[in-house]
């Protein structure tokens, strides 16, 4: 038999007690209070139970933002934060759950895109920020700092000029702009650093003193321990106005950059994988990108359903 959906109501008052009983100055009468809500309706008391499950993925969270964000019941984190363990709680009732890497980012975060999406924001301060495709972002200003959590994919960064300083945070590091136009990008052992108008200071999270400066032009890779900058120079960056645009790539490689802007998946056949691509791709469209490959090139297209596409030779 399957199972009932919670109502997103006793989901939210679940997630909201959840979340009050971990701030610090929760009392004895709080913990109290929270028993007799439990024990007053059994699925009060189902939807307590998923909360305490799924709560590990709140917490995963970086610490920062974390704990300190559950003693402002007002703050745009700890809303961010009850919205997606109420959404946890409502899906975990039926069985189902949310990617740390995924959806589940989506929900805590100010500011997101889908696969294929690209978002163009404007910060407090003027700062504009362009979100590539399946990324997300917090924005967190205050009177003596400017910071962008970047929590998954690429974003791109034109600074404004403000006295306060300005940081994007990665969690593998920061970067810390110099009146400039710069991108990064997360991938799974590495940030991607590239820089285009002025200079940006790559700092490792584990190793301040590695830090290095990374001037317009140049792109850099950044681990918790280290920056290395890259012998070959930043372009452009034509995602930025959607455009996938490349020199000699192979073409497994196209395919899985490619990818990032599709739903599903494009397998590439051993055959053709080392075809050399050149070419400036519309990324609004990917269907047409694949119809040009076997148009220029010795491939053919085959589609298995929408969302299963296999490369091979002709």
């Amino acid at each position: 038999m399957s199972p009932s959906a919670i109502p997103r109501e006793i989901a939210h008052e679940a997630a909201h007690w959840f979340l009050r009983l971990q701030a610090t100055d929760a009392d004895e009468t709080t913990h109290e209070a929270c028993a007799r809500w439990r024990a007053a309706n059994a699925e009060h008391e189902r939807a307590w139970q998923l909360a305490a499950r799924f709560s590990a993925q709140i917490q995963t969270i970086p610490t920062d933002i974390g704990r300190s964000a559950l003693q402002r019941p007002a703050s745009r984190d700890r809303r961010n934060m009850l919205k997606a363990l109420t959404s946890l709680v409502v899906l975990g009732s039926l069985g189902l759950t949310l990617s740390r890497t995924g959806t589940l980012d989506t929900l805590m975060a100010d500011a997101s895109t889908g696969v294929g999406e690209r978002r163009r924001i404007t910060l407090p301060d003027g700062s504009e920020v362009q979100l590539n495709t399946d990324s997300a972002v917090d924005i967190r200003f205050d009177a003596d700092t400017r910071v962008l959590l970047l929590r998954r994919g690429e974003v791109w960064v034109k600074t404004a000029a403000d006295p306060r300083p300005f940081l994007l945070a990665s969690g593998r590091g920061n970067f810390q702009p110099l009146g400039t136009r710069f991108s990064v990008r997360r991938q799974d052992d590495h940030d991607l650093l590239q820089v285009t108008e002025g200079a940006v200071l790559a700092i490792p999270g584990n190793a301040s003193e590695a830090a290095l400066r990374i001037a317009a032009g140049e792109q850099a890779r950044l681990t918790e321990r280290e920056v290395t900058r890259l012998a070959m120079p930043v372009k452009s960056l034509d995602w930025v106005d959607g455009v996938l645009r490349v020199e000699r790539m192979r073409l497994s490689d196209f395919l899985n950059e490619l990818n990032r802007y599709r739903h599903g998946w494009i397998r590439c056949a051993p055959e053709v994988a080392g075809l050399l691509i050149s070419g400036a791709f519309q990324l609004a469209d990917t269907d047409a990108a694949l119809a040009a490959l076997a148009l220029t090139f010795p491939v053919r297209v085959r589609y298995v359903t929408r969302y299963w596409v296999t490369i091979g030779p002709t």
